[in-house]
């Protein structure tokens, strides 16, 4: 009976399919940065957030903000790092919270951390939903709500999220390679114009003149997912190594691309012009741009 009873115990742990296990040692240094920089979804922040930091920040100051918001990330980041290297979890800040101030400030973090997610997930789709319904409107002339493309994009990711994590790892590979790639050419096409490179954007009176924290909050919110190397902790080979590494040099990485595009509209549109410019029709701007 006793010994039927310690293997009765001892079954889930041996029965246990492996495939429903983090698998170990799986993740390099690049694979984790890769994740991060899709998890920033560097096209929605040019697209969706710097036309509204231009209208309403800083104006041509938008770039030397990035730069800014980067320097506190990677300042935040040396402590971040410090922490991953003793608490090996993949509950990133609730289980750091809950490992320093206790289990109540850890739920009390997690509860802020979905309220911001949750409210950052919206704005994401509904955008989503306007710029389709415009492309949709534009080639076909058919003149659908824009909650229509929200709803259907938002059922495209459940799908995608509850079926092979490989199929939703090539799918986000390939849509982040192009959005990526679009934004370097429309760089490459603006600051090779035989135009004299304007710096102004990187100048105190430029970077502090009108409201700057409303550009830093759109500068933050551009790196949202940076924190999410720790969570790849169990999965990474050598984390004590590798998740510091990535961290930082994903903070670079995205400080660098949002503030060179940022850059290289001031440089299309002149400083004294570009907030103008995207109050225009902050929605189409870099639309407008490209063309």
């Amino acid at each position: 009976m006793a010994q039927h009873s310690s293997s009765a115990h001892a079954l889930p742990q041996t029965a246990l399919p492996q495939g429903n296990q983090l698998q170990k040692g799986s993740l390099g240094l690049w694979s984790i940065i890769f994740f991060v920089i899709a998890a920033a979804s560097p096209l929605t922040g040019v697209v969706g957030g710097l036309p509204v930091a231009f209208m309403a920040g800083n104006g041509a100051g938008v770039p030397c903000v990035y730069v800014l918001a980067g320097a506190l990330l990677l300042i935040f980041s040396f402590g971040f790092i410090a922490m991953s290297r003793y608490v090996v979890n993949a509950g990133a800040f609730y289980a750091y919270i809950a490992q320093g101030l206790g289990t109540h400030s850890g739920i009390a973090g997690l509860g802020i951390a979905l309220l911001a997610y949750t409210a950052i997930q919206l704005a994401v789709t509904a955008m989503f939903g306007f710029f389709f319904a415009q492309f949709v409107q534009m080639h076909t002339g058919i003149a659908a709500p824009w909650w229509l493309f929200s709803l259907l994009m938002q059922a495209a990711v459940v799908a995608l999220g509850i079926a092979k994590i490989e199929l939703g790892g090539k799918v986000l590979g390939v849509l982040m390679l192009m959005e990526v790639g679009i934004v370097v050419l429309v760089d490459a096409a603006i600051v090779t114009q035989p135009i004299a490179f304007d710096i102004s954007a990187f100048t105190p009176s430029t970077v502090f003149h009108g409201d700057v924290g409303i550009a830093m909050i759109f500068a933050i919110c551009s790196f949202v997912g940076f924190e999410t190397t720790v969570i790849y902790s169990e999965e990474c080979r050598q984390p004590a190594k590798i998740i510091p590494r990535a961290t930082l040099l994903a903070v670079v990485l995205i400080t660098s691309f949002f503030s060179l595009s940022g850059w290289a509209f001031v440089q299309y549109a002149r400083a004294a012009h570009v907030a103008d410019l995207a109050a225009n029709d902050p929605g189409m701007f870099v639309f407008t741009v490209t063309e």
